[in-house]
């Protein structure tokens, strides 16, 4: 696959500018990549299983509440029933608080998109500075310190978010 072709810096917009052709990432980015996009697909998995587990108990819990009345007019021990699943779901749904993090798995995946983004474009601003191996091997060497650097800061702000809440068996994210 080839990478994008750039106007030649300092081209007017309206002059037929030679293109500049800009290779794609080096492998060792490509696995930076790579490892961005796991990482934003595991928090997309668990933005998901969050979103399920929050509704888990809501759902039965407003649907047989919604209809304990109605049992309970035409069968007493029936809406008794109801009403006792809908305590048990509804005091397991404090206690659990189960889904709670979905925001912070979405804001990962967002921030972890914009982390890929900011590699790809620091990768082509540093070929188009000069295509020498020298400043290229430089500039690819900051732009992993700098991928590592925001890989910190949400693998952080994950693990405060994870960690506020009472254990549910949550494995570390990052």
């Amino acid at each position: 696959m080839s990478g994008p072709v750039v106007p030649e810096p300092g081209a007017d917009a309206g002059q037929d500018a030679e293109a500049v052709h800009v290779p794609d990432l080096p492998p060792v980015l490509q696995d930076v990549v790579a490892v961005l996009e796991d990482w934003a697909a595991r928090n997309n998995d668990d933005a998901r299983k969050d979103a399920l587990k929050f509704w888990a108990l809501k759902i039965p819990a407003i649907t047989v509440s919604a209809s304990a009345g109605l049992l309970a007019h035409f069968n007493v021990e029936v809406g008794v029933g109801a009403g006792v699943v809908t305590s048990v779901c509804v005091l397991l749904d404090g206690i659990l608080r189960a889904g709670t993090l979905r925001a912070v798995h979405l804001r990962a995946v967002s921030d972890i998109k914009a982390l890929k983004h900011d590699v790809y474009a620091k990768w082509r601003a540093s070929y188009l500075r000069g295509s020498e191996p020298e400043k290229l091997r430089e500039s690819t060497a900051k732009i992993i310190e700098f991928s590592e650097k925001e890989k910190k800061k949400i693998a952080q702000y994950l693990q405060n978010a994870e960690t506020a809440l009472p254990s549910s068996g949550r494995r570390r994210s990052g």
